[in-house]
């Protein structure tokens, strides 16, 4: 090799290196914004932010733990060691919380130590990088089918914990996603679904924008593939925010164990109220609206050391109200998560169930009726399909969730269809699915109601 080869070779060398250690630190940088949720003292939930900015080995930024929004102090970054400090004044006393962890990638895992109670404290610690655009939602395409028929088609996504997961759903049922990865913008999964012993798999590529997901879809039968625009906009189910939400709280210094209880109802007209049962009482909600699946509404509590008001805002996924609670007394204002479960009123599995439902590619409606009779936790009964009545088997009732099994053959064989439901007062809302479970298990759509 002669020596200007050599040099060059050399300088190529030096450049991938230095790219390689700018983007390796680039990738672990503590700057940005990390979130994550604990368990608090007495068992009361903490949801927290920090916003953090790196220069060299110095951290600086703002932390929120639902006091307000508070200055690190003495932050340090030493490889992959981190450590900053959180300093609170309530009237005479200090409150200092310090932080170290381990940072690897989108992770930060370590200790919290608290100083300034009676005694020291201390807890685990991890968050997680928040993303660029948070993906959360439900997202709602248009595709033409192989007839030209329009088909509507949701993804519901999450991305909780730094990880990305969901649901691909349609009309007619739903099954998890597979392989899901954001990186930046940049998001994909895979949809598969199965059919006897035949796999249909859809991988799904796109780049986030605030209101939209573009990119393409790729489908795949046997040898031939298929690929499409994806243009994906947010959607918003349509939910009732009627009935009760409850969930448990630990309050005074004893850390005993409070029910809270919010009781939602319809006046007149899109009119909505309610009350709020908790540690101080009953509380009349005021101001209550309802926009898609976005609830909000205030309440304000009397109490022989001042007045109490606070602010409830959430979102409604079918029996789950998850939000947070921001409480302003006197100049101090707290805020606090909360997730809620709807109280469903069970109702008796026994008498006779009807629903209808589209199969085939032409989507044909079928009329199904479920004859049930229930013996304990037995339950029995028939499914009649159109002519086709079977008993059905495995019948079992547990609380309010049923489930049973039906056998059919189809071409001289035997497939198995399993049904599981929940009774709520005269309706069995649930879902069935063909074959065993599986991680590409369809579940189709079952909504019965009680009738003759």
């Amino acid at each position: 090799m002669n020596p200007h080869t050599f040099a060059r070779t050399l300088s190529l060398v030096a450049a991938l290196a230095a790219a390689w250690t700018t983007s390796s630190q680039a990738e672990d940088s503590a700057t940005g914004t990390w979130i994550w949720s604990a368990e608090g003292f007495r068992g009361r939930a903490v949801e927290a932010t920090a916003t953090l900015k790196q220069d060299g080995s110095n951290l600086s930024g703002t932390y929120d733990g639902g006091f307000g929004q508070d200055s690190i102090k003495n932050g340090k970054i030493d490889g992959e060691t981190i450590a900053f400090e959180v300093v609170r004044q309530f009237g005479d006393r200090s409150f200092t919380t310090a932080f170290t962890g381990n940072l690897a990638g989108d992770a930060i895992t370590g200790k919290i130590e608290m100083s300034g109670f009676d005694q020291p404290r201390s807890a685990d610690w991890k968050a997680w990088r928040a993303p660029e655009i948070d993906p959360s939602g439900l997202w709602k395409w248009t595709t033409e089918g192989r007839n030209g028929q329009q088909r509507d088609q949701w993804v519901k996504l999450a991305y909780v914990e730094g990880k990305l997961s969901g649901t691909y759903r349609t009309e007619r049922g739903h099954v998890a996603i597979q392989d899901a990865v954001l990186k930046g913008k940049e998001l994909s999964f895979k949809v598969e679904r199965g059919f006897g012993d035949r796999v249909f798999a859809t991988t799904y590529k796109g780049t986030l924008a605030d209101k939209a997901i573009t990119g393409s879809i790729t489908s795949k039968r046997g040898d031939e593939e298929r690929t499409s625009d994806w243009n994906a906009a947010p959607d918003v189910a349509v939910v009732d925010p009627v009935g009760s939400w409850s969930w448990t709280t630990s309050l005074g210094r004893d850390g005993q164990e409070t029910t809270n209880t919010i009781t939602l109802s319809k006046g007149d007209g899109a009119t909505l109220g309610g009350t709020v049962k908790g540690g101080f009482g009953e509380s009349k909600i005021i101001d209550a609206k309802l926009d898609g699946d976005a609830l909000t509404f205030a309440v304000v509590v009397e109490t022989d050391r001042g007045t109490w008001n606070s602010s409830y805002s959430g979102k409604i996924d079918e029996d789950k109200l998850k939000g947070k609670i921001s409480t302003h007394f006197g100049e101090r204002t707290m805020t606090i998560p909360f997730e809620a479960t709807r109280t469903i009123v069970a109702g008796n599995p026994a008498g006779t169930w009807t629903w209808s439902n589209r199969f085939g590619r032409d989507g044909a409606e079928r009329v199904s009726s479920l004859k049930l009779k229930a013996d304990g936790t037995t339950l029995t009964g028939t499914l009649k399909s159109g002519d086709n009545e079977t008993e059905i088997k495995d019948g079992k009732i547990d609380g309010n969730m049923i489930s049973f099994k039906v056998e059919r053959e189809f071409g001289g064989n035997t497939m198995t269809q399993a049904y599981t439901g929940q009774v709520r007062g005269d309706l069995i809302k649930g879902g069935w699915q063909t074959g065993d479970a599986s991680a590409n298990a369809w579940i189709s759509n079952w909504e019965a109601k009680r009738g003759e």
